[in-house]
């Protein structure tokens, strides 16, 4: 039996046969044509190493979020959040072979701060989408589960803010932040 696999010559690309083809067969394509564009595009014979960093994409993505930065302390807010999403698409275009540890790290830089942007121009919806992709992939950050509790706060969800502002203080203990926000929270929830 042979292999169902399709290699097309004009676009230099493979696809499964469509009476053999699952979903898994192909994403496996799929990712193995998103690998090959990527080294014909680089240019050379040999790709760098995986340990390496590509120093031009790490140079445009800290271009890129300090401009954003710039404007967040100018109160520019639409302006800060529109070049933190420049940011953040340069910090995923990375090459597939790169360590993934550049890549997470910087999209952490850079939804902290475009969450933040958020908090200040008082939108709740977005910051909270931020703030929760934040605690899930970088759990151990006090700051992350502050972030969230503001949001609850926001919206007048006393109870998860306090759990929010809780879980921030197992973190973080010595916080004041995080302590001052719990204090004023629990003041409030003693009120209704």
């Amino acid at each position: 039996m042979s292999a169902p696999i399709i290699y097309n010559t004009a676009t230099k690309s493979i696809s499964i046969e469509p009476e053999l083809s699952t979903p898994e067969w192909e994403a496996d394509a799929e990712s193995i044509n998103l690998m090959v564009r990527d080294l014909v595009a680089l240019g050379q014979d040999v790709p760098m190493a995986a340990n390496a960093c590509n120093g031009k994409i790490t140079e445009a993505f800290k271009k890129m979020l300090d401009s954003a930065i710039a404007e967040y302390k100018k109160s520019r807010y639409p302006d800060a959040i529109r070049l933190a999403n420049l940011a953040l698409g340069i910090a995923v275009r990375r090459y597939r072979w790169e360590s993934f540890g550049y890549t997470l790290s910087e999209i952490g830089q850079v939804i902290s701060f475009r969450c933040d942007v958020y908090l200040a121009n008082s939108q709740w919806a977005e910051a909270f989408a931020d703030a929760s992709l934040l605690s899930l992939v970088i759990p151990n950050s006090a700051l992350n589960h502050f972030r969230k509790g503001q949001c609850y706060q926001a919206i007048n969800n006393l109870v998860a803010a306090k759990q929010c502002y809780q879980t921030g203080l197992t973190i973080a203990s010595d916080n004041e932040q995080i302590k001052a926000s719990l204090d004023e929270v629990n003041a409030l929830l003693e009120k209704v």
